[in-house]
Order: C-alpha cells, then sequence, then structure tokens
C-alpha cells in the first residue's frame, strides 16, 4: 500500500486544481482547459515516479446517450456556503445531508427539524 500512496500523493501534488474530492488550498478551482486528462503514474523498484496523461474520451459507450460536457457545478458558481442533498435515501429516511462548501463536512438532519438547524 505504501507504493500506492507514494503515487497517489506525487500525483495529487503534481495537478495544479480542484477537482471532485482532490482539493488544494493553493489552487481552489478547477481548471478544465490543462486538466481535463487522466494522470497516469508509475513506479519503479527505486521509487522512481512517472507521471503521464491520457486525453478524456468525449464518446459514450452507446448511441443511446449522448456526451454530456463538463460544467461546474451550480452550488461553486453561486459561491453557495452551505448545500442541502435530498437523494433517495434521504427521502426514504425523511432526512436532508447538509454540506458545508468550504469544508466539505455533511452532516444529516431530520426533516423535520431542518428549520431549527439552519435558524
Amino acid at each position: 500500500m505504501i507504493p500506492q500512496a507514494v503515487i497517489t500523493m506525487e500525483c495529487a501534488a503534481n495537478r495544479e486544481e480542484s477537482r471532485g474530492a482532490h482539493a488544494r488550498e493553493d489552487f481552489p478551482g478547477r481548471d478544465d482547459t490543462n486538466w481535463m486528462k487522466h494522470t497516469i503514474a508509475w513506479l519503479d523498484s527505486q521509487f522512481n515516479i512517472r507521471i503521464d496523461y491520457k486525453k478524456v474520451s468525449k464518446k459514450t459507450f452507446s448511441n443511446e446517450i449522448d456526451f454530456i460536457p463538463p460544467e461546474k457545478r451550480k452550488a461553486n458558481q453561486a459561491n453557495a456556503k452551505v448545500v442541502l442533498i435530498f437523494g433517495t435515501e434521504e427521502l426514504n429516511n425523511k432526512t436532508v445531508k447538509i454540506k458545508d462548501m468550504d469544508t466539505g463536512e455533511e452532516e444529516v438532519v431530520m426533516c423535520d427539524d431542518i428549520i431549527e438547524y439552519i435558524v
């Protein structure tokens, strides 16, 4: 597992943007112009790392589905501080997931308690 951790850290340090679960304070924004690519890395027996990239395919596996171009999340565009998430699990449990957009922390709150939580 140590070799995989070394590769992951090196690739993360090399990627000068934030995307999905990969977040950097010094590069807080997503950069599709320079980083819309897959990172590929190799580690030799001396722990030397070679990093390369592969273009992201814009083709789908089926003619029934069109390619959906990447875009910034609406909450990020609106500079939202908090996002309320109502997925299938939350709807079934009568809960809402509250995500702090600055820290990424999430908390589950009962729907009946949401007003008290927000105020």
